[in-house]
């Protein structure tokens, strides 16, 4: 903020969003990710034991690296990202709350403990 004018510039409005959304959107982020992650080991487990089964040696590269992540990014359901949305307080009403509440087990341990890959 310019305290001669009291005009606020670029610079101030980019810290003051940096530092305010950072807190509501962490929990979205760590349940997206957190699911996200636990499809990509999940695949990483897969293809390990594929590699042992067939006895050859387990061949990594960038790019089979990033199109597990996307495939991964790709398999996390809308009713994840929902649920994801309406922990972090993006909720239109009270009963999307109250959805939310019931819910007893993680989102990465319902990921994990599904049979669709």
């Amino acid at each position: 903020m310019c305290r001669e004018s009291g005009a606020v510039d670029d610079e101030s409005i980019e810290v003051w969003l940096r530092l305010n959304l950072e807190a509501k959107s962490q929990p979205l982020d760590q349940g997206v990710i957190a699911t996200v992650k636990a499809l990509y080991k999940k695949r990483i487990c897969e293809r390990v034991l594929l590699s042992m089964q067939q006895q050859q040696p387990l061949k990594v590269n960038l790019g089979g690296a990033i199109d597990m992540v996307v495939a991964s990014w790709w398999q996390v359901k809308a009713d994840t990202i929902s649920k994801c949305f309406k922990r972090a307080g993006f909720v239109r009403n009270a009963e999307a709350l109250e959805d939310d509440e019931q819910s007893d087990t993680s989102l990465a341990d319902e990921t994990l403990n599904t049979d669709d890959v």
